[in-house]
């Protein structure tokens, strides 16, 4: 099952990618994909960076999430866990964890709404969780655009 762990950075706490580079990053095992996500920047990501066309700060962190969702889907990825920049992971447990065989796991919000959403610092979605955030992020999109009703724009 191809499985990519996120880590979510931004460009301006590159202390923290590299502190997860020296200590738990050696630790994952071989078909086990990791890759760090920023936002856009003028210089060339490394080779375990992927920019993304989204806000690179806190407030823009729900939608470089569904941007993650959208690059996972796109390289085929079935299971994706995503990870904050200042998470130790146990990769041998967390494959051990059988977390990957399910569509969620990890934290939701309490708030009572009918809706659960995935929030915190480290949950896994699968494939159909992946394509409801990344449809998620289709809707948010056309809610920004202006509404003509039936006006023409010319």
């Amino acid at each position: 099952m191809k499985t990519l762990i996120a880590l979510i950075n931004c460009h301006s706490r590159k202390a923290y990618a590299d502190a997860q580079r020296e200590t738990w990053i050696p630790r994952v095992p071989p078909g086990l994909d990791y890759k760090f996500f920023l936002g856009p920047s003028e210089r060339t990501p490394g080779p375990d960076e992927v920019f993304l066309p989204c806000d690179d700060s806190y407030r823009g962190l729900p939608n470089k999430v569904q941007e993650v969702m959208r690059w996972a889907r796109e390289h085929e990825y079935e299971v994706t866990a995503k990870i904050d920049d200042d998470v130790v992971l146990k990769p041998e447990q967390f494959l051990m964890s059988g977390c990957q065989y399910q569509e969620f796991s990890g934290h939701t919000n309490t708030d009572g709404g009918a809706i659960k959403i995935p929030w915190g610092f480290c949950y896994t979605l699968g494939k159909k969780a992946m394509e409801i955030e990344i449809l998620q992020a289709a809707r948010d999109e056309v809610k920004k655009r202006p509404r003509y009703y039936g006006v023409s724009k010319r």
